[in-house]
């Protein structure tokens, strides 16, 4: 925003620009290609073609960054959903048990 307004505008949202002469406010292009895959560059002038600033980070902070667990900035991961519930007729389809047996004779057993 402008410390010192322009003389004669009132302050409204839109009439506080830096630079009130400016009159370009496109985007730059921040998409490129190479060998036909379309390559994402990080963009080095913003809006109406001002500069902008990037904050580099030092080795000391790449490591404290490195360093940090993630459960301190995303918190406690998540338990899995329970396994899909398959009921036995469904399971045990097109399945059968198979009992073979010997015969000794006269036997005196039965089997309910």
């Amino acid at each position: 925003m402008v410390s010192n307004p322009v003389h004669g505008l009132p302050f409204l949202p839109g009439t506080s620009f830096k630079d009130s002469t400016k009159t370009a406010f496109h985007r730059s292009q921040t998409l490129g290609y190479r060998n036909g895959y379309a390559i994402v560059r990080r963009p080095t002038v913003g809006i109406g073609g001002d500069r902008l600033q990037f904050n580099q980070l030092s080795q000391a902070e790449l490591d404290e960054l490195a360093s940090k667990a993630p459960v301190l900035t995303y918190g406690q991961p998540k338990q899995a959903p329970p396994a899909d519930f398959i009921p036995a007729h469904v399971a045990f389809d097109k399945k059968f048990w198979r009992l073979e047996v010997q015969d000794q004779g006269a036997s005196w057993f039965e089997f309910w």
